[in-house]
């Protein structure tokens, strides 16, 4: 398939980029992604579903061979548990569909465009972008505002960069890469690449069409230089180089280059180099106490709602009977008056109704909610066979040891309790689904109450972006929070703020010595010196406020 050359091993060429896009972007066109899932520690797998059936786009961060494919389903058995990255795609990318796909110019960047229509037919649009430069190969997900939302390699501060990248930021253009593009260096431009060559490297020849290809030429690399080197004209004239170099940059011997013949060979070559990378990596250590743990989880929570599906015609006569009766409570009062009995009247519902909405709005979106839920149960018995799959194979893997949970975190409010009492501190105590405590202020004396007493620890501090809301600190140590716990903070921190009843808000996060206070400051008042970001819902925080609470049940 690869045409054949002792000296060539993988390199990512944007050749094969431009021709992999022309014969697989348009297939992808308007598929929806359904999850994405982690292959491996640098691999992430997006599964869409399309007019072309369902697909899997391999996007591989690996430094060897960074690639962009599809993958066949032979590669399901091999997914491990979800990154904090995967999981920040499926909160804010699924059911989104892919309306674009840009490779702008020679540059190794790939941009995915996807939109998304809600029920009032607001349209959301986000980024996904994934860059394809050997160690500095990276992807990112970007809000609609243009700002930084996740990152998928972690990426240190590095005040010596030329390009430093944090959430909550716009992201950075790349830098140039100098490279001389035919179109646009005309004649001209390659008589002065040619002679800034010779003034380094000495006289012309195979040396120096080696350096220009390797350094100056868009989508070539030194390892591909020994198969681009038989098909270069006979003479090095300027004319015939400049002939030479816009057929190759208009992707005209990529064929030639890689063997391609008929289409999809880009996808096959692709995958053999990728492959051919990453058995060099070797095997990665298997983590079975967390795979168990993710594949238990993933199979309750699919059976939870596989239970909700089949009660989809129970709930939506509910529904119906909701939206008969809307027209009575056209009041705003009113209606949030009966919203909150009929949301203690019907328990199982509750978390589907928004006070602050007409009782209307409220049951439309309770029917289409009924009819999701409807749709949702064949899909959810394959899911949840396949996850049963998944939790058979994961219970037959070596169990690592449990190591004793650390006490560090409870012990951390147990020794500042006498503080927060001497400081007079009111707040809220929650517990995280991961077992971290939260704490939220109710007040702004409340607020710089805590900032005083947990101000210099190595704890994650929230707080919802732009609105006056309350503090909020999770007792981590310094330790990486899980998702879960920095979803469900954020979900604290928008709720307990002035955008409660917004539909979306977005919540910063960092931590807490990345904090200053300003002199002369009011109560609770500080400044950050960088901030990550997450877009939540919080109305979200209703259904969860109860398993939050646990802590004092226990």
């Amino acid at each position: 398939m690869i045409a054949p050359t002792g000296g060539y091993h993988c390199c990512v060429n944007i050749l094969l980029v431009k021709r992999w896009l022309k014969e697989e972007g348009p297939r992808l066109i308007g598929a929806r992604l359904r999850r994405a899932r982690q292959l491996d520690e640098r691999s992430i797998v997006l599964e869409l579903d399309s007019d072309y059936g369902e697909q899997r786009l391999l996007l591989s961060m690996l430094e060897e061979f960074p690639v962009i494919a599809q993958l066949d389903a032979e590669a399901e058995a091999e997914m491990q548990a979800d990154g904090n990255f995967v999981k920040a795609l499926n909160f804010h990318l699924q059911g989104y569909r892919i309306v674009s796909i840009a490779q702008q110019g020679y540059d190794r960047s790939i941009v995915f465009t996807l939109k998304h229509k809600d029920i009032y037919g607001a349209e959301t649009t986000k980024e996904l972008r994934q860059e394809l430069a050997g160690r500095s190969a990276n992807a990112f997900l970007i809000s609609e505002r243009g700002m930084l939302v996740s990152i998928f390699k972690k990426l240190r501060f590095d005040p010596q960069r030329t390009r430093n990248i944090a959430t909550g930021q716009p992201l950075p253009d790349p830098p140039p890469l100098g490279k001389y593009v035919a179109s646009e260096g005309g004649l001209a431009g390659l008589a002065d690449e040619l002679a800034e060559i010779a003034a380094k490297e000495g006289v012309e020849g195979e040396r120096a069409m080696e350096k220009l290809f390797t350094n100056r030429v868009a989508c070539s690399d030194n390892r591909i230089w020994p198969v681009l080197e038989p098909l270069l004209p006979v003479d090095y004239s300027l004319e015939s180089l400049l002939e030479f170099i816009e057929q190759l940059q208009k992707g005209e011997l990529t064929g030639q280059l890689f063997g391609l013949v008929e289409p999809g060979d880009a996808n096959t070559v692709t995958l053999e180099l990728w492959q051919r990378a990453r058995g060099r990596r070797g095997k990665q250590a298997p983590r079975s106490n967390q795979q168990l743990e993710q594949a238990q989880r993933l199979l309750d929570n699919l059976r939870e709602q596989s239970k909700q599906s089949s009660r989809a015609d129970e709930f939506e006569l509910v529904a119906l009977e909701l939206l008969r009766v809307s027209a009575d409570y056209e009041d705003p009062e009113q209606a949030a008056a009966f919203l909150r009995q009929w949301k203690e009247d019907n328990p199982e519902l509750a978390g589907q109704i928004t006070i602050g909405r007409s009782v209307y709005d409220n049951a439309q979106e309770l029917v289409h909610w009924c009819q999701r839920l409807r749709r949702a149960g064949a899909r959810l018995e394959e899911r949840i066979a396949s996850a049963e799959s998944e939790l058979a194979e994961a219970q037959q893997l070596p169990q690592q040891k449990q190591p004793a949970k650390p006490k560090a975190i409870k012990s951390t409010l147990e020794t500042s309790a006498g503080k927060l009492e001497k400081h007079g501190v009111k707040y809220l105590r929650f517990l995280s689904s991961d077992g971290m405590d939260i704490l939220c202020g109710l007040s702004d004396n409340s607020n710089d109450g805590l900032l005083r007493v947990f101000g210099n620890g190595r704890h994650m501090w929230f707080h919802v972006r732009d609105w006056p809301g309350s503090h909020v600190i999770v007792l981590s140590n310094g330790k990486e929070l899980p998702w879960t716990t920095l979803e469900e903070a954020a979900l604290v921190a928008g709720y307990h703020s002035k955008a409660r009843n917004e539909l979306e808000a977005d919540v910063s996060y960092l931590p807490m010595n990345q904090l200053s206070r300003p002199k002369n400051a009011r109560p609770g008042q500080v400044l950050k010196k960088s901030e990550s970001v997450v877009s939540i819902r919080p109305d979200r925080f209703r259904g969860i406020r109860e398993h939050l609470l646990r802590w004092q049940k226990g």
